[in-house]
């Protein structure tokens, strides 16, 4: 896998197809490039290149980072290193956020956007003590046991048994990502500024993926975002929690692809 030097150590990455059109893909907190590795297939076989990266402090990524903004500083590097001209970038849970922060900072580059089970708010007083005790809990007792409760609770509750492979997967590869990118992650997200005011303002396209059991993302978070751009597509998975690319990969593949051709318009 090919990586780049940045700051104090390296980003892995992936670059795939040589299509007419990029999709930038952002995995989430506890997650990988890998994430991807399956639902990004039937997209290879259309007219697009395919670019997946490892952000700072997850999977094979050596680099650090502490903040959203920095995270999105390492999206930053990878495209100026590609040479990459305008793409359609697609950022998964905290992938989101920091697709969000590159929107915000560089919207030349981009020809849309999507958030996958994400959203522009900043967390309220409770979520963000909340990741305190997340950070509390893995420096106290390791990150393997914080990934082994954590990844069920991102599916679907009725039907996570459906995918126990895939939920157990997960917990390996994050597991060997080591404990100071979660705690690293849980910080950045907590200190994330609320970017429901640029969402309002963009005139980029935007993709929302929504699953009705996403314990991550409230009812009311999802409906308000909808009405922010003034350009948006809307998936919605009503079977759906947090892991779209596994609960229901052919409708979000489609929708990626709808929304890829979209944009191709702007």
């Amino acid at each position: 896998m090919p990586d780049l030097a940045w700051r104090d150590g390296r980003l892995s990455y992936t670059d795939e197809g040589r299509g007419a059109q990029t999709l930038f893909l952002v995995h989430g907190f506890c997650e990988s490039l890998r994430m991807w590795d399956d639902w990004r297939l039937p997209l290879l076989k259309g007219d697009w290149r395919v670019v997946r990266i490892d952000l700072p402090g997850f999977g094979e990524s050596t680099s650090s980072a502490k903040t959203i903004e920095e995270h999105a500083a390492a999206v930053h590097a990878l495209v100026a290193h590609l040479e990459l001209d305008r793409v359609v970038l697609i950022g998964h849970s905290m992938g989101g956020y920091v697709t969000l922060s590159v929107a915000e900072q560089k919207p030349t580059w981009l020809q849309g956007f999507g958030l996958f089970h994400s959203h522009p708010y900043a967390d309220d007083e409770e979520t963000k003590k909340k990741r305190d005790k997340s950070v509390a809990f893995v420096r106290q007792n390791g990150h393997y046991h914080y990934v082994k409760q954590l990844i069920p609770k991102l599916f679907s509750p009725d039907r996570a048994t459906s995918y126990s492979h895939q939920r157990d997967r997960m917990v390996l590869l994050a597991s060997r990502a080591g404990a100071q990118g979660i705690i690293d992650g849980q910080i950045a997200m907590r200190d994330r500024p609320d970017r429901s005011a640029f969402l309002s303002q963009t005139e980029l396209p935007v993709l929302f993926i929504n699953g009705a059991f996403d314990q991550t993302v409230s009812e009311q978070q999802r409906q308000d975002q909808l009405a922010l751009p003034c350009r948006a597509q809307l998936c919605f998975l009503p079977k759906a929690g947090h892991m779209g690319t596994v609960e229901a990969p052919r409708k979000t593949q489609r929708a990626v692809r709808e929304f890829l051709k979209f944009c191709s318009e702007f």
